[in-house]
Protein backbone atom coordinates (compact mmCIF):
# COMPACT_ATOMS: atom_id res chain seq x y z
CA UNK A 1 0.00 0.00 0.00
CA UNK A 2 1.29 3.50 -1.22
CA UNK A 3 0.03 6.86 0.39
CA UNK A 4 0.94 9.95 -1.47
CA UNK A 5 2.54 12.65 0.44
CA UNK A 6 0.02 15.76 1.33
CA UNK A 7 2.80 18.77 0.18
CA UNK A 8 3.06 22.19 0.07
CA UNK A 9 3.93 24.66 -2.71
CA UNK A 10 7.56 23.23 -3.62
CA UNK A 11 5.70 19.70 -4.17
CA UNK A 12 5.58 19.25 -8.43
CA UNK A 13 4.10 15.23 -8.39
CA UNK A 14 2.99 12.74 -6.72
CA UNK A 15 3.46 9.13 -6.99
CA UNK A 16 0.70 6.93 -6.96
CA UNK A 17 2.39 3.14 -6.55
CA UNK A 18 4.69 1.48 -5.06
CA UNK A 19 7.87 0.21 -7.03
CA UNK A 20 9.80 -2.06 -5.84
CA UNK A 21 13.59 -1.57 -5.74
CA UNK A 22 15.46 -3.67 -8.21
CA UNK A 23 18.47 -2.98 -10.90
CA UNK A 24 15.53 -3.19 -13.78
CA UNK A 25 14.37 -0.02 -14.61
CA UNK A 26 10.74 1.05 -13.53
CA UNK A 27 8.31 3.23 -15.26
CA UNK A 28 5.80 4.90 -13.08
CA UNK A 29 2.08 6.20 -14.78
CA UNK A 30 3.67 10.22 -14.55
CA UNK A 31 6.39 9.54 -17.00
CA UNK A 32 9.40 8.66 -14.61
CA UNK A 33 11.38 6.36 -14.68
CA UNK A 34 13.59 5.15 -11.79
CA UNK A 35 16.90 3.89 -13.16
CA UNK A 36 18.55 3.31 -9.68
CA UNK A 37 18.81 4.33 -5.63
CA UNK A 38 20.57 7.73 -4.63
CA UNK A 39 19.86 6.85 -1.02
CA UNK A 40 19.05 4.27 0.87
CA UNK A 41 18.58 4.64 4.47
CA UNK A 42 18.01 1.01 5.99
CA UNK A 43 19.56 1.87 9.42
CA UNK A 44 21.96 -1.58 8.63
CA UNK A 45 21.76 -4.78 10.59
CA UNK A 46 22.83 -5.56 13.96
CA UNK A 47 26.41 -6.44 12.91
CA UNK A 48 26.75 -3.39 10.68
CA UNK A 49 24.15 -0.89 12.31
CA UNK A 50 23.63 2.38 10.05
CA UNK A 51 23.29 4.84 13.19
CA UNK A 52 22.59 8.85 12.82
CA UNK A 53 24.08 11.77 14.97
CA UNK A 54 20.67 12.81 16.69
CA UNK A 55 22.00 14.30 20.29
CA UNK A 56 21.13 17.78 18.54
CA UNK A 57 17.12 16.71 19.21
CA UNK A 58 15.72 18.50 22.10
CA UNK A 59 12.84 15.96 22.77
CA UNK A 60 14.63 12.50 21.94
CA UNK A 61 17.45 10.55 23.30
CA UNK A 62 18.65 7.28 22.40
CA UNK A 63 17.31 4.26 23.96
CA UNK A 64 19.10 0.66 23.87
CA UNK A 65 16.41 -1.77 24.34
CA UNK A 66 13.52 -2.89 22.01
CA UNK A 67 10.56 -1.34 23.20
CA UNK A 68 11.88 2.93 24.15
CA UNK A 69 10.10 4.96 26.93
CA UNK A 70 8.37 8.01 25.92
CA UNK A 71 10.60 10.67 24.62
CA UNK A 72 13.20 7.88 23.32
CA UNK A 73 14.00 6.58 20.07
CA UNK A 74 15.91 3.07 19.34
CA UNK A 75 17.44 0.67 16.71
CA UNK A 76 15.40 -2.41 16.53
CA UNK A 77 15.46 -5.81 14.86
CA UNK A 78 12.07 -7.08 16.67
CA UNK A 79 9.86 -6.33 19.74
CA UNK A 80 7.70 -8.76 21.52
CA UNK A 81 5.58 -7.62 24.99
CA UNK A 82 6.60 -4.19 25.34
CA UNK A 83 4.65 -2.38 27.80
CA UNK A 84 2.03 -5.26 29.06
CA UNK A 85 1.40 -6.17 25.57
CA UNK A 86 0.26 -2.91 24.34
CA UNK A 87 2.44 -2.88 21.25
CA UNK A 88 2.25 -5.39 18.63
CA UNK A 89 5.10 -8.21 18.51
CA UNK A 90 7.35 -7.62 15.45
CA UNK A 91 9.32 -10.11 13.99
CA UNK A 92 11.39 -8.18 11.95
CA UNK A 93 12.49 -5.25 9.83
CA UNK A 94 10.97 -3.64 6.52
CA UNK A 95 14.22 -4.41 4.63
CA UNK A 96 13.80 -7.63 2.46
CA UNK A 97 16.18 -10.59 2.81
CA UNK A 98 18.69 -8.71 5.32
CA UNK A 99 19.66 -10.94 8.56
CA UNK A 100 18.91 -9.29 11.82
CA UNK A 101 17.87 -5.88 9.86
CA UNK A 102 17.29 -2.76 12.06
CA UNK A 103 14.37 0.01 11.89
CA UNK A 104 13.59 2.86 13.53
CA UNK A 105 11.33 2.81 16.82
CA UNK A 106 9.88 6.15 17.97
CA UNK A 107 7.98 6.36 21.22
CA UNK A 108 6.86 10.15 21.05
CA UNK A 109 8.13 12.33 23.36
CA UNK A 110 4.97 14.70 25.74
CA UNK A 111 5.13 16.94 23.33
CA UNK A 112 5.58 17.69 19.94
CA UNK A 113 9.05 17.94 18.07
CA UNK A 114 11.80 16.66 15.62
CA UNK A 115 12.82 13.20 16.11
CA UNK A 116 15.01 12.91 12.81
CA UNK A 117 17.44 15.14 11.42
CA UNK A 118 20.24 14.38 8.78
CA UNK A 119 22.35 16.04 6.09
CA UNK A 120 22.43 13.74 2.74
CA UNK A 121 24.99 14.15 -0.29
CA UNK A 122 25.13 12.91 -3.73
CA UNK A 123 22.06 15.11 -5.30
CA UNK A 124 22.56 17.20 -8.43
CA UNK A 125 20.90 20.02 -9.12
CA UNK A 126 17.69 21.24 -10.70
CA UNK A 127 16.94 17.35 -10.87
CA UNK A 128 13.23 15.55 -9.89
CA UNK A 129 13.41 12.80 -7.04
CA UNK A 130 11.52 10.97 -5.23
CA UNK A 131 11.11 10.46 -1.50
CA UNK A 132 10.18 7.48 -0.19
CA UNK A 133 9.87 5.68 3.11
CA UNK A 134 7.58 3.01 5.41
CA UNK A 135 5.97 3.83 8.60
CA UNK A 136 3.92 2.14 10.87
CA UNK A 137 2.15 2.93 14.23
CA UNK A 138 3.30 -0.05 16.46
CA UNK A 139 0.32 0.35 19.47
CA UNK A 140 -2.68 -2.32 19.06
CA UNK A 141 -5.77 -1.33 19.46
CA UNK A 142 -8.16 -0.91 22.00
CA UNK A 143 -5.33 -0.06 24.54
CA UNK A 144 -7.98 1.36 26.94
CA UNK A 145 -7.64 4.36 26.37
CA UNK A 146 -8.64 7.46 23.26
CA UNK A 147 -6.26 6.96 20.35
CA UNK A 148 -3.54 9.98 19.19
CA UNK A 149 -2.21 8.88 16.54
CA UNK A 150 1.40 10.16 15.12
CA UNK A 151 1.31 12.67 12.21
CA UNK A 152 4.48 12.97 10.70
CA UNK A 153 5.46 16.62 9.13
CA UNK A 154 8.83 15.83 6.64
CA UNK A 155 10.71 19.15 5.78
CA UNK A 156 13.71 19.02 3.03
CA UNK A 157 16.11 21.88 2.94
CA UNK A 158 19.21 23.26 1.50
CA UNK A 159 22.92 22.89 3.73
CA UNK A 160 21.88 26.79 4.08
CA UNK A 161 18.30 25.91 5.34
CA UNK A 162 16.27 27.10 2.60
CA UNK A 163 13.24 25.31 2.11
CA UNK A 164 13.15 23.09 -0.58
CA UNK A 165 9.97 20.71 -0.12
CA UNK A 166 7.44 19.53 2.82
CA UNK A 167 5.08 16.70 3.07
CA UNK A 168 2.66 15.10 5.52
CA UNK A 169 1.60 11.80 5.89
CA UNK A 170 -1.52 12.25 7.64
CA UNK A 171 -2.69 10.31 10.44
CA UNK A 172 -0.53 6.72 10.88
CA UNK A 173 -3.66 4.98 12.75
CA UNK A 174 -2.91 1.77 14.83
CA UNK A 175 -4.61 -1.83 13.21
CA UNK A 176 -5.55 -4.55 14.62
CA UNK A 177 -2.17 -6.62 12.88
CA UNK A 178 1.60 -4.70 12.53
CA UNK A 179 1.37 -3.18 9.00
CA UNK A 180 3.88 -1.37 6.55
CA UNK A 181 2.57 1.52 4.56
CA UNK A 182 4.71 3.68 1.72
CA UNK A 183 4.53 7.22 1.55
CA UNK A 184 6.33 8.86 -1.11
CA UNK A 185 6.29 12.08 -3.03
CA UNK A 186 8.34 14.10 -6.13
CA UNK A 187 10.79 17.21 -5.37
CA UNK A 188 13.07 19.35 -7.36
CA UNK A 189 16.13 20.44 -6.39
CA UNK A 190 17.70 24.30 -7.12
CA UNK A 191 20.71 24.88 -9.27
CA UNK A 192 24.17 24.77 -7.27
CA UNK A 193 22.99 21.68 -4.78
CA UNK A 194 24.87 18.75 -3.44
CA UNK A 195 23.76 18.56 0.10
CA UNK A 196 19.53 18.14 1.53
CA UNK A 197 18.63 18.23 4.58
CA UNK A 198 16.22 15.70 5.99
CA UNK A 199 13.86 16.50 8.71
CA UNK A 200 11.29 14.79 10.23
CA UNK A 201 8.45 15.61 13.11
CA UNK A 202 5.90 13.91 15.22
CA UNK A 203 3.62 16.94 15.02
CA UNK A 204 1.09 15.07 17.67
CA UNK A 205 1.94 15.63 21.31
CA UNK A 206 2.87 11.94 22.87
CA UNK A 207 -0.01 10.02 23.99
CA UNK A 208 -1.92 6.45 23.26
CA UNK A 209 -1.29 5.13 20.28
CA UNK A 210 1.42 7.46 19.15
CA UNK A 211 5.00 4.93 18.67
CA UNK A 212 5.52 4.25 15.62
CA UNK A 213 8.42 2.60 13.09
CA UNK A 214 10.51 3.46 10.20
CA UNK A 215 12.20 1.74 7.98
CA UNK A 216 13.62 1.87 4.26
CA UNK A 217 14.02 5.68 3.56
CA UNK A 218 15.05 6.29 -0.63
CA UNK A 219 15.91 8.52 -2.92
CA UNK A 220 15.40 7.81 -6.17
CA UNK A 221 16.17 10.34 -9.50
CA UNK A 222 13.51 10.48 -11.93
CA UNK A 223 14.55 10.60 -15.43
CA UNK A 224 11.89 11.63 -18.48
CA UNK A 225 12.25 8.94 -20.98
CA UNK A 226 12.61 10.25 -24.49
CA UNK A 227 9.46 10.77 -26.47
CA UNK A 228 8.66 7.58 -28.75
CA UNK A 229 10.13 7.61 -32.28
CA UNK A 230 7.22 8.90 -34.79
CA UNK A 231 5.57 6.07 -37.38
CA UNK A 232 7.42 5.34 -40.50
CA UNK A 233 5.10 6.60 -43.34
CA UNK A 234 4.09 4.00 -46.00
CA UNK A 235 5.39 4.73 -49.48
Amino acid sequence: MTNIFKARTLFIGLITGTTLLSAVKAQTPDGCVFKDTLLNINFGTAKNLQQFNLNGLKQYRRDFSNCPNDGYYAYVSESSECFNGDWHTIREDHTPNDQEGKMLFVNAAPEASMFFISKLSGFKPNTVYELGLWMMNICKLNSGCQPMPPQILIILETAEGSKLAEFRTGKLFQGDKPSWTRYAGMFRTPASISQVVLKMTDMIDGGCGNDFALDDITFRECYTPPPPPPPNKLK
